[in-house]
């Protein structure tokens, strides 16, 4: 994927209503954090996100539970593990529930190795309302920061 204007117009929208960092000037530094809206996609420079190693327990729990709703309120006993490249959230109690989520989305497996069907979707969806950096169409978090900027911490 290119690093077209139209192309970071798409990202964004994804983050429609996170603050993004908007030039009073042309050429300047000063600027603001803006609300990302039909208004302002047109001027934002990049959108202020949070890197995914910052997933707190309390998200790990909601997210799960837009994953797996039939178990809602049996994510207590969860452990996270993060790394450059991916989250694993295990889950004890009686499940042995494992999701993963990296740069190819979410998955959610058994112990055994079982793939299931999740919400994975609904699950990204969540992330970006919470201001998650996620990897998008195909491209990975360091390329939008480091190299399209289109993105910071």
């Amino acid at each position: 994927m290119e690093n077209t204007l139209t192309n970071k117009k798409r990202f964004l929208a994804q983050y429609w209503g996170q603050y993004g960092f908007e030039k009073y000037h042309v050429g300047r530094e000063e600027g603001r954090l803006v609300p990302i809206n039909e208004t302002s996609i047109n001027r934002i420079e990049y959108v202020k996100l949070k890197s995914l190693k910052k997933l707190s327990k309390k998200d790990s729990i909601e997210l799960l539970e837009i994953l797996i709703p039939k178990y809602k309120g049996h994510f207590k006993d969860i452990k996270i593990k993060k790394s450059a490249e991916k989250i694993e959230i295990s889950i004890y109690d009686d499940f042995g529930l494992f999701v993963e989520i990296n740069g190819n989305g979410i998955f959610y497996k058994n112990w055994s190795g079982v793939n299931y069907s999740c919400r994975s979707i609904d699950g990204i969806d969540f992330l970006r309302r919470k201001g998650y950096a996620i990897t998008w169409n195909g491209v990975e978090v360091p390329k939008l920061k480091d190299e399209y900027n289109w993105l910071k911490f």
